[in-house]
C-alpha cells in the first residue's frame, strides 16, 4: 500500500473512530479519552530526546556517506536512550499525576502515563523506517491499525450492552500499543540487519544529543503549542467542554494531513539534497510539496467553513455549536497551509537550534495568552489564540527559512 493509501485510510478510521466514540459516548468520558492523547504524545516528544527526528536526518546521511559504523552506533544509543528515560518519566510522573487531580483528569493521566513508553518507542521506531523510505509501514501500525482495532472494540462494546468509557477505550489503546511496539521492532531490526551486520558501532552520543536534544525542545515546544488549549481547557473547565472543542479541533487538523503525508516523503529527502548541496533540488521538492497540499486541502477547508454545522453534527448534537470554534481553528489551520513545509526545510537543513528558539517564542507567548482567552472567551476564546499563535509562528519560519536558506517555503512561490 502506498504511503497515500495509508493516510487516506488513516483519515477515514480515525474519523469513524471519533465519529462513533463522540454519538457512544457522554461528553465528559470522550473528554477523558481525548485529554489522555493529548497528554501522551507530549510527554513521550520530551522522553524519547528528539532521537526520532534525528534519526530521519542521521539515517539517510550515514547510508549516503557509508558510515555504517556510525549507523550501527546511532541506532543502538537512540534505542537504548528511549527506552530507558521514556521509563524513567513514567515512574517518576505516574504516582504525581494522583496528587491535586481529581476525576475524570485522574482517569486520563492514569492511564496516559502508562502509554507513554509505547509511544516514544513507536515514534523512533517509525522515523527509522521512514528514514529507510518504508513510508507505508511507518504510519500503517499507529495511524491505521491503532483506530481500527479501536473501532472494532467501541462496537463489541455497544452492542454487547458494556457503557463505553474513558478508561476502557484507554485501556484497549494502550493493549493495542504495546503490540504494535513488539511487531515493528521486530520489522526494524529485520531491515537494519544488512546494513549494520558485520561492523563496529562508532559512537558520537554528544554530537547526536547536541542534535536531538534542541529537536526534542522544538518538537515539545510545537506539541504544546498546538495543544495547550486542550490541557488549559480540561484542567480550568473539565472534561466535557474537552470533548466540545476537541471535535472541532480534530475536523481542522484534518486539514494538515495532506502536509504530513507529504512531510513523512519529503523529510528524508531534504536530508539527502541537504548532505549533497543541491539546492536546486530542495527548492523544487519544497515548492511541490506547498503547492500540491494546498490545492488538494483548499476545497475541503472551503467545505469545512461553509458547512461547518452539518459536518459538527455528525458527532452528535451537542456539537453543533461548536462551528464558530471549528471556523476560527481554520484560519489558522489556513496559514500553515501557506506556509509549506517550513518545519523540515529547517530541522532537516541543520537549522535546527534557530527552529526552537522560534517556537520558544511563540510558545511563550501563547502560554501567557491562552489562559485569558478561555477565562474571557471559554472554548471560543482558545481557539482564536491557538489560530493567532499559528499565523505568527508559520510566518516567522517561512521568513526565516527565506533569509537564511534562500528556500522561498510558501505555497505559490515563483521559483
Amino acid at each position: 500500500m502506498s504511503s497515500f493509501g495509508v493516510r487516506a485510510l488513516s483519515m477515514g478510521s480515525v474519523f469513524a473512530l471519533h465519529w462513533l466514540l463522540a454519538r457512544w459516548m457522554v461528553p465528559s468520558e470522550y473528554g477523558t479519552y481525548c485529554y489522555a492523547l493529548t497528554v501522551v504524545p507530549l510527554l513521550a516528544t520530551l522522553a524519547n530526546l528528539g532521537l526520532p527526528h534525528a534519526a530521519v536526518r542521521l539515517v539517510p546521511e550515514y547510508m549516503a556517506l557509508g558510515e555504517r559504523g556510525l549507523l550501527k552506533g546511532f541506532v543502538r544509543t537512540s534505542w537504548y536512550l528511549v527506552i530507558g528515560t521514556s521509563l524513567l518519566v513514567t515512574l517518576c510522573l505516574l504516582p504525581l499525576s494522583w496528587l491535586g487531580v481529581g476525576g475524570d483528569l485522574r482517569t486520563s493521566l492514569t492511564f496516559a502515563l502508562p502509554m507513554l513508553f509505547g509511544f516514544a518507542c513507536i515514534h523512533l521506531l517509525q522515523s527509522f523506517l521512514r528514514a529507510l523510505k518504508r513510508i507505508a509501514a511507518s504510519q500503517l501500525p499507529e495511524q491505521c491499525v491503532v483506530p481500527l482495532v479501536l473501532i472494532a472494540a467501541a462496537i463489541a462494546f455497544h452492542f454487547s450492552g458494556i457503557a463505553i468509557t474513558g478508561s476502557r477505550v484507554l485501556f484497549v489503546h494502550a493493549t493495542t500499543l504495546a503490540v504494535i511496539g513488539i511487531s515493528v521492532s521486530l520489522l526494524v531490526a529485520k531491515l537494519m540487519r544488512p546494513q549494520t551486520k558485520d561492523v563496529d558501532p562508532e559512537y558520537k552520543v554528544r554530537d547526536w544529543l547536541s542534535l536531538s536534544v534542541p529537536l526534542a525542545f522544538s518538537s515539545g515546544i510545537w506539541i504544546l503549542l498546538t495543544r495547550l488549549d486542550i490541557l488549559l481547557i480540561g484542567v480550568t473547565l473539565g472534561t466535557a467542554p474537552v470533548a466540545l472543542y476537541a471535535i472541532p479541533q480534530k475536523l481542522a487538523a484534518l486539514l494538515y494531513l495532506g502536509m504530513t503525508a507529504l512531510d513523512s516523503i519529503l523529510s528524508p529527502m531534504l536530508a539527502e539534497h541537504h548532505a549533497k548541496g543541491d539546492q536546486r533540488d530542495i527548492q523544487r521538492l519544497v515548492t511541490t510539496t506547498a503547492n500540491w497540499t494546498l490545492l488538494v486541502t483548499l476545497p475541503v477547508l472551503a467545505s469545512f467553513a461553509v458547512f461547518g454545522e452539518f459536518f459538527l453534527s455528525l458527532f452528535g448534537p451537542e456539537y453543533r455549536g461548536s462551528a464558530l470554534v471549528l471556523r476560527l481553528l481554520i484560519v489558522g489551520q489556513l496559514a500553515t497551509l501557506l506556509a509549506g513545509p517550513v518545519d523540515s526545510v529547517l530541522t532537516m537543513t541543520g537549522h535546527h537550534k534557530a527552529y526552537a528558539r522560534i517556537l520558544a517564542t511563540t510558545g511563550v507567548g501563547t502560554l501567557a495568552l491562552m489562559p485569558i482567552g478561555i477565562h474571557y472567551g471559554g472554548i471560543e476564546g482558545a481557539a482564536c489564540v491557538a489560530s493567532v499563535s499559528l499565523i505568527v509562528w508559520k510566518t516567522w519560519l517561512a521568513h526565516f527559512a527565506y533569509v537564511h536558506l534562500g528556500v522561498k517555503s510558501w505555497a505559490l512561490a515563483r521559483t
